[in-house]
């Protein structure tokens, strides 16, 4: 394979804390500076990211201090703020993101460990639409973090809100929200908001379990994320997912403090392809595996120039390990500059929750590849070895040379 050569990204604005707020305390600002005004970048010039028909409309890096520019992105090449409001509360603004007049974000959190920060999970809710003098249609989401037992704790974290296309059934990509059967009058389960022209059911199992299913796609494959929409301490694995019947069924199960299953409401991402110009995903399924290449169905990089996909993303066990401690290997997208987002879930029958390590991002060790470090953990603190599955996107145009 020719290796291709990526430009550096276009800059996409600053990306800054709050500013004199009485939930802000006296923290450190987006450089680490003193909190001053956010600069911003105008629509059409070029700090203008890329965008695509189907995909993220923000992503914010919070390293527990600050939002990470390099690493975070706008589509509208707008400022994503973060406000806190109290240990382990966020309040953040994504301007310019939300599509339509209805909410079609999907929302999801990954937790990244930091020194001295001790979440184990976070959920995203109070999702509300508004619109200000000097821009439109901005997004405001809540993201509330906590320890496995419950704990309100402050967190650094990656937070995705991705559009939902207006398009029916847009790259066979499925997109929903779950609402949990207490907020209905029926007293049953159904979906909520999804990608247009999907159409699918859910069932309650008891115990926090749920089965979804999306009419329509029928491959064997893909990823599926999991965030809480819930202001209480939730978390959600997935089970298992597969084709069946006409459509693809979903199988999630829900936790609350110490991994006692609980009833909640949660966005799920479920995807059949990586969207963003360059990425990929991974089902890990063989967590005693010293090193392996994981099947190819759940095993999708998507290279810069090349349309068709590479399956040799790889897993290997932390050495030395206490179990649960992995790396994922992306080959060739070390030097791709530009805003990275992932994201991991973790997968099974367990209430077991993995994190990712810090820094979120290093060198791989072949020449040219990215690494992610996974961290996963029983409800007690301790390692454990767990199933995952990841979602890697980077926001970058490629120069090809072949």
């Amino acid at each position: 394979m020719t290796k291709p050569r990526s430009s550096r990204h276009h800059l996409i604005g600053t990306f800054a804390l709050c500013l004199l707020s009485s939930a802000c305390g006296a923290e450190a600002g987006q450089d680490g500076s003193d909190f001053g005004d956010s600069a911003e970048s105008e629509p059409g010039s070029s700090s203008q990211p890329l965008e695509t028909s189907v995909g993220n409309a923000a992503w914010v890096y919070f390293d527990g201090t600050r939002i990470r520019s390099d690493l975070s992105f706008n589509n509208q090449g707008r400022t994503n703020t973060i406000t806190r409001l109290g240990e382990g509360k966020y309040e953040l603004i994504l301007r310019g993101t939300k599509k339509g007049s209805a909410f079609r974000e999907n929302l999801q959190v990954s937790v990244v460990e930091q020194l001295g920060l001790s979440a184990a999970f976070c959920t995203a809710y109070g999702t509300t639409a508004f619109s200000t003098p000097d821009w439109w249609d901005n997004l405001e989401v809540t993201v509330a973090c906590y320890d496995s037992g419950g704990r309100a704790q402050d967190a650094a974290f990656f937070l995705s809100a991705t559009a939902l296309s207006e398009e029916a059934n847009v790259d066979e990509t499925r997109y929903g929200t779950y609402a949990k059967k207490s907020n209905l009058h029926d007293g049953t389960c159904r979906l909520g908001v999804m990608q247009p022209g999907t159409t699918g059911t859910c069932s309650k199992l008891g115990g926090g379990r749920y089965k979804l299913y999306f009419a329509g796609p029928t491959k064997i494959g893909g990823t599926v994320q999991l965030t809480a929409d819930s202001s209480s301490p939730n978390y959600c694995n997935v089970q298992n997912w597969f084709p069946e019947a006409a459509g693809t069924s979903i199988y999630v199960n829900c936790f609350g403090p110490n991994g006692q299953p609980e009833e909640s409401n949660f966005y799920i991402r479920y995807q059949l392809r990586t969207h963003e110009n360059q990425g990929g995903f991974v089902w890990a399924h063989s967590p005693t595996s010293s090193s392996y290449v994981p099947l190819a169905a759940y095993n999708d990089r998507k290279a810069p120039c090349f349309s068709t996909p590479e399956h040799d993303i790889a897993v290997r066990r932390s050495t030395p390990s206490n179990g649960g401690e992995y790396l994922v290997t992306y080959p060739w997208l070390a030097d791709v500059p530009g805003p990275r987002l992932v994201h991991t879930t973790a997968y099974g029958n367990t209430s077991n929750f993995c994190r990712i390590g810090s820094p979120p991002f290093e060198p791989g060790d072949a020449p040219e590849a990215l690494r992610v470090k996974v961290n996963c953990y029983n409800t007690s603190g301790g390692f454990s070895e767990t199933k995952f599955t990841q979602l890697l996107e980077i926001n970058d145009e490629p120069v090809c040379v072949f």
